[in-house]
């Protein structure tokens, strides 16, 4: 894999975590509210969406090979988007 596909890979990724843990944001409290098995329904679908979503983002990037240093960039993107959630709440609080 050239570097140029492994960097679109890394940057891809971390967006891709960033957004989700933006969705997971704003949608976790309404399906909280939901039934029990509505909550479940909804958890599991919007997971699997997700998952599709990357699979198919994979494909388009590097013909669907997946690396482990994808998942850690998902991870990173997910812990910048919850400190940077952080650190403007508590800017905006002050």
């Amino acid at each position: 894999m050239s570097l140029k596909v492994q960097i679109n890979l890394i940057l891809a990724s971390i967006l891709f975590g960033t957004l989700f843990s933006l969705y997971l944001r704003f949608l976790y409290p309404y399906i909280k509210k939901q039934k029990k098995y509505d909550y479940y329904f909804l958890s599991f679908f919007t997971v699997f969406n997700f998952t599709l979503i990357y699979f198919i983002m994979l494909q388009k990037i590097n013909n669907g090979i997946l690396h482990i240093y994808s998942f850690f960039c998902i991870v990173i993107g997910f812990i910048l988007e919850h400190t940077l959630h952080s650190l403007l709440d508590n800017h905006i609080k002050k």
